[in-house]
């Protein structure tokens, strides 16, 4: 306990020392500030001294030569020695200062004068009082005239040291005072008075001068501290925001502009300076925006957040421009002052969310008309199932023929089957937009997995009068998903017997890629597909042929389900298609899962 007492108070001392008080930050600057203004007070003194000392010099000669000093005055000597010494000490200050030895030091030079002023009113105090005592009292008036105008010449040159002023006045007044008292007669005391008077104003003058000079000099300090603070934080906010300052004269140059406007444009300032703003943005402009801007300038109309797109350093960034028009009190035009600031980011951000939310509403849209759909193709084998489900059960006596009775039964296994189909596709669709579909890796034969995938769809092929002729290589091994991979040509000859008219043929190809890819392609000859739908039918829930008024059945969902298994699979599926000229679908697999057989070992089949 008495270890931790004893160390509390040196922590406290040196957490005192390093942390600055308030009293002591507002010592220093009114510190600063008297520094400032005694500056200033010895500034102007050392302007008005070289005057001063040349009347100083004038006026002893004038008093030499009216020969106030005759043999009887014994101190003639002395009083020329000292009107010398003064005279060279004002000049030593003078020189001092203007060489600027003495400028860290005003206090110092301001007590100095205020030592010389006391020496100089006892130099001239003495021509003052002793006019009175010379022999020739003709000349009293003259060296109290000349008295009085060093007195008001010293008044005027050492005003800002008024300390050293007053002692002045008052030491050469009251001699002036004295004189005029033992010469004026009848008059004395009205003379005297009057010289007293006539100090005391000068003594007035001189304080109420200084006092409207210290008030006047903090006035000045302050408002050039703030404006230090505002051009520094101007400087700084210049330097680190991302918007910038203009400002333009009547002809549209600019004659300000912040660092970084040159900066951000990688030009030199100088070479920005009094140039036209609207030659400047017309050589960076993307588009004819600028001039709308240059129009609406002309016009000296206020500019409020006008973006521009612009090319910087071949970049597209966009600004933002809010100006106003600058008017003198007659209202003439006299520029524009405005900020810039950078929005790409932002107009960026803008941008893609529009794209977003459209592509949202165009999705939306489609599902809304998906499920429509939906309702449709699901209801027709619903209701061919209970329709001919009902029939049957309602044949309580046999009195229906077996033939009709198995014709019902195999309408009912159709539809039961085609109901299941379209489940299975929306369920894989939404294993797809799930990321949940999975491929089973096997050895797969090509030729085997198109001859199911024929044979699957022959009879959906027979009562659509439609022919498939399968062209096959033997020998050719796939690396896959053989479920899958057989659901993709399921898909693409069920859709080549949807297009294609009564009569027609569909030619299953299997063909060798560039760089050993296989392709395996479905061609009919049936309506085709624009190439503005293209791609658009890959899209999920999107359909060509879109409504309750297409000429062709199901949901869409094959061929999308198709290029994801490809994709899966590291391939595609991709259309050729020419409006009433047919379609070829492909299904693209990498050389990576393809084994191809040697020329001997392969051997071409035609499947019909």
């Amino acid at each position: 306990m008495h270890r931790k007492s004893a160390l509390a108070p040196d922590h406290e001392s040196q957490f005192g020392d390093v942390t600055p008080s308030f009293e002591s930050v507002s010592s220093d600057l009114e510190l600063e500030d008297n520094n400032s203004i005694q500056r200033v007070q010895v500034a102007q003194v050392i302007r008005s001294l070289p005057l001063f000392l040349l009347f100083h010099a004038c006026a002893a000669l004038s008093i030499h030569n009216l020969t106030i000093f005759t043999s009887a005055f014994s101190l003639a000597k002395l009083w020329h020695v000292a009107v010398v010494l003064t005279g060279l000490a004002l000049a030593g200050v003078f020189l001092l200062w203007r060489n600027g030895r003495w400028h860290e030091q005003p206090e110092r030079v301001l007590r100095g004068v205020e030592v010389l002023c006391l020496l100089l009113g006892l130099v001239w105090a003495i021509p003052a009082a002793a006019a009175v005592y010379m022999p020739q009292q003709n000349l009293v008036y003259p060296i109290v005239g000349v008295s009085l105008a060093v007195l008001g010449i010293a008044v005027s040159s050492f005003m800002r040291v008024p300390t050293g002023a007053i002692v002045f006045v008052g030491i050469v007044t009251a001699a002036l005072s004295h004189s005029l008292y033992l010469a004026a007669g009848g008059y004395s005391f009205v003379s005297a008075l009057v010289c007293a008077i006539y100090g005391l104003v000068l003594v007035g003058i001189i304080i109420n001068s200084h006092v409207d000079f210290i008030r006047r000099s903090r006035s000045e300090i302050e408002m050039k501290r703030q404006a230090d603070v505002i051009n520094l934080l101007l400087n700084d906010f210049e330097r680190e925001a991302l918007d910038w300052l203009w400002e333009t004269d009547a002809e549209g140059r600019l004659t300000y502009f912040s660092p970084r406007f040159a900066k951000v444009l990688n030009e030199n300032p100088e070479n920005l300076r009094l140039r036209p703003l609207r030659h400047i943005l017309a050589d960076h402009a993307r588009n004819e925006g600028w001039r709308q801007l240059e129009f609406a300038m002309a016009d000296e109309n206020t500019i409020n957040d006008f973006e521009l797109e612009l090319l910087v350093e071949g970049k597209p960034v966009v600004w933002q421009l809010t100006a106003k028009a600058l008017h003198d009190m007659r209202g003439r035009f006299h520029g524009y002052r405005g900020v810039t600031r950078d929005i790409t980011l932002s107009h960026d951000a803008k941008r893609r969310s529009l794209i977003a939310m459209e592509a949202s509403e165009k999705t939306s849209a489609a599902k809304s008309q998906f499920l429509a759909v939906m309702s449709h193709e699901l209801r027709t084998p619903v209701n061919a199932i209970m329709g001919f489900a009902e029939l049957l059960k309602q044949d309580g006596n046999d009195s229906l023929p077996l033939k009709t009775r198995l014709e019902f039964a195999e309408t009912i296994f159709q539809s039961s089957k085609q109901l299941q189909d379209l489940i299975n596709n929306v369920l894989d669709m939404t294993r797809v937009e799930r990321g949940g579909l999975q491929i089973l890796e096997q050895d797969v034969d090509a030729a085997e997995l198109v001859e199911v995938a024929i044979k699957h769809c022959r009879s959906q092929a027979e009562n659509a009068h439609i022919s498939i002729v399968g062209r096959l290589t033997d020998g050719v091994s796939v690396k896959g998903d053989s479920n899958r991979l057989k659901q993709v040509m399921v898909n693409l000859i069920a859709n080549a017997i949807k297009f294609s008219p009564p009569g027609g043929i569909i030619n299953v190809e299997m063909q060798k890629g560039g760089g050993g890819k296989l392709v395996l392609a479905v061609k009919d000859a049936g309506i085709g597909v624009s190439q503005d739908d293209l791609e658009r039918v890959f899209e999920p829930f999107v359909q060509a042929d879109s409504g309750f008024t297409r000429r062709f059945g199901g949901v869409g969902l094959g061929l999308p389900i198709a290029r994801s298994i490809a994709k899966l699979h590291g391939g595609d599926v991709v259309l050729e298609s020419t409006v009433g000229a047919g379609t070829s679908a492909l299904l693209i697999l990498p050389q990576s899962r393809i084994v191809w057989p040697t020329a001997k070992g392969s051997r071409e089949k035609i499947v019909a």
